[in-house]
């Protein structure tokens, strides 16, 4: 579940900040998310047959997915009853302002 958190909110930041960029402690508040960052890159890499850099260290302590932000699709609708509150707060604010933009046209 955790690496599926990190992979949320890197996915979220790579479509919705302007360079992609999160922090570390905007991803998790505590100490050890270079540990479970690398954790979820050998997962992904673990069951791939790509080689891929999956994310980028601007060594300041952000990161980013290393991946065109149009490749990536995230079904907010499907999360909004993901137990992890972040992740389901987030998913709840993405569908209103979808539902916002949707109602001006």
């Amino acid at each position: 579940m955790k690496s599926f958190s990190y992979l949320f909110k890197l996915s979220w930041a790579r479509l919705r900040k302007e360079h992609g960029w999160i922090h570390k402690d905007n991803i998790e508040g505590g100490d050890n998310q270079a540990r479970y960052i690398y954790r979820m890159k050998n997962e992904i890499i673990d069951g791939s047959l790509l080689q891929w850099k999956v994310f980028e260290s601007n060594r300041n302590g952000s990161y980013r997915l290393n991946i065109d932000p149009g490749a990536i699709s995230i079904h907010f609708e499907d999360l909004t009853d993901y137990p992890d509150y972040q992740i389901r707060t987030m998913a709840e604010t993405e569908l209103s302002e979808i539902q916002k933009a949707l109602a001006k046209t």
